[in-house]
């Protein structure tokens, strides 16, 4: 079967097991008429293998390395502190289940080529002439964050276009807004085109930003954004010695995340809220003890993101006791605002727990693109009707299936926090939620009718 067949969207169901394999470029492409996101861009860690075949098929190629005489050390006896054992409990509850997922995973008879040709393709588009880049006002990406700490940052502004067949916009703009500390939205039923300091991006259909720095976040967020959120996604830049040392993104102290006002921004029946953490216990016991109790969520279900590269292995061993080879989506419920709510509004249908999403991973810290897919495509009844319906619209199932968890009665309203891109029919915030919407990773359709390449 060809990759059409099985992942249309990017989505694909793995038989007997709670997993889903995602291809997050398919999944970004499906929500633009007129675009495409480029994988080469969007996998620009090496995750890939093929720059080890040719050495491998070639001997000749293969230059004599001289072994290097390393000392032998004093083997080290180190005990385990309660943090780490804590961690290690945790790990070994779930190490048999996300084990389990994976080798459902490689059991699938179609995973071989299915891989292949995703390998095929970031190659191709690495080097196709027909997947150019659109460098239509410059040909650098813009850094976001520093932009905004410039003195000129309040003067900048950016111009909302529409796009017609293959232009890359139309001769009259639709609307100007400051670029920073403001709310921006494309309402159109399909993307636009944002001309903003001396770059193009592209705006999903019904998207919303606010770019602003965190300090000056805390008592504008709610009064931008507004309070009628259902559903709320966060990825904290954790602080992280990897991160100071190699800084690909600025991080924030965990004690921040406390005055976060998710309450004034959650809808008044309650919220269903999405948060990122890593495998550190001392994260793990902040988000318990702290920030859930702070923000008032009850937490429900844990989802794992398992990441693997191009041959479907996992990219670190499984039981390695640094930098494992998943990560953690907490789902948790923010109550009713007031008692009266809560007595109106019926319980909402708990998401399942135990969930694995397994796919290669992006740019540094990068998660799959959760707010704009079916992911909670997962029981046997939406299984079998993502089947029978292969080319359901990606936005029109996630509204759908996430409608089924989110409280209250009213339609599904998402937010993403700390965004580093945007997604249909959603809000996003955080100090750089342009940085993957930038032009330099999508390639132009050549028509409307064109799909993923």
């Amino acid at each position: 079967m060809s990759w059409d067949e099985l992942a249309p969207d990017g989505v694909y169901p793995i038989a007997g097991a709670n997993a889903l394999f995602l291809e997050p470029c398919r999944m970004i492409s499906s929500a633009y008429a007129h675009y495409f996101a480029l994988p080469h861009r969007y996998y620009s860690r090496s995750f890939f293998l093929r720059h080890h075949d040719h050495s491998a098929d070639n001997p000749q190629t293969q230059l004599p390395q001289k072994k290097r005489k390393r000392k032998r050390k004093k083997p080290i006896h180190n005990h385990s502190n309660p943090k780490e054992l804590l961690a290690e409990q945790r790990h070994q509850g779930i190490r048999q289940f996300i084990l389990d997922a994976h080798q459902a995973f490689l059991a699938i008879p179609e995973v071989s080529d299915l891989l292949k040709s995703l390998e095929d393709l970031v190659h191709k588009s690495k080097g196709s002439s027909d997947c150019e880049e659109i460098h239509d006002t410059g040909t650098d990406m813009v850094d976001f964050v520093k932009l905004s700490y410039v003195w000129q940052s309040p003067f900048y502004d950016i111009t909302l276009f529409g796009v017609q067949g293959s232009s890359l916009r139309s001769t009259a703009p639709i609307s100007t807004f400051p670029l920073f500390k403001s709310t921006v939205e494309n309402n159109l039923h399909k993307e636009s085109i944002g001309i903003c300091a001396g770059t193009t991006v592209i705006l999903p259909e019904k998207s919303r930003f606010l770019m602003s720095d965190f300090a000056d976040t805390w008592r504008t967020l709610a009064s931008h954004l507004g309070n009628d959120y259902n559903f709320i996604l966060i990825d904290p830049p954790w602080e992280n010695k990897s991160v100071h040392r190699h800084a690909p993104y600025s991080t924030l102290p965990n004690k921040y995340l406390l005055s976060l006002p998710l309450k004034d921004l959650a809808n008044h029946q309650g919220a269903l809220i999405g948060l990122w953490v890593t495998n550190r216990e001392k994260l793990w016991t902040f988000v318990e003890k702290e920030l859930f109790p702070a923000w008032g969520v009850n937490l429900q279900a844990i989802w794992y993101w398992l990441k693997v590269k191009s041959d479907g292995q996992m990219i670190t061993e499984l039981d390695i006791s640094h930098h494992k080879p998943y990560e953690c989506l907490l789902l948790g419920y923010m109550l009713p605002h007031h008692k009266k709510d809560s007595s109106q509004v019926p319980p909402p249908k708990v998401p399942p727990d135990k969930q694995v999403l397994i796919s290669i991973p992006g740019d540094h810290s990068r998660k799959p693109p959760l707010a704009c897919s079916n992911f909670f495509n997962l029981d046997n009844f939406l299984r079998n009707l993502f089947q029978h319906l292969h080319r359901l619209n990606v936005l029109s199932a996630f509204i759908a299936l996430l409608s089924a968890y989110v409280p209250g009665h009213d339609q599904m309203r998402g937010l993403e926090l700390f965004a580093r891109d945007l997604h249909p029919g959603c809000t996003s915030w955080g100090n750089e939620p342009l940085r993957f919407q930038q032009t330099q990773y999508f390639s132009k359709r050549q028509t409307e009718e064109d799909s993923f390449p």
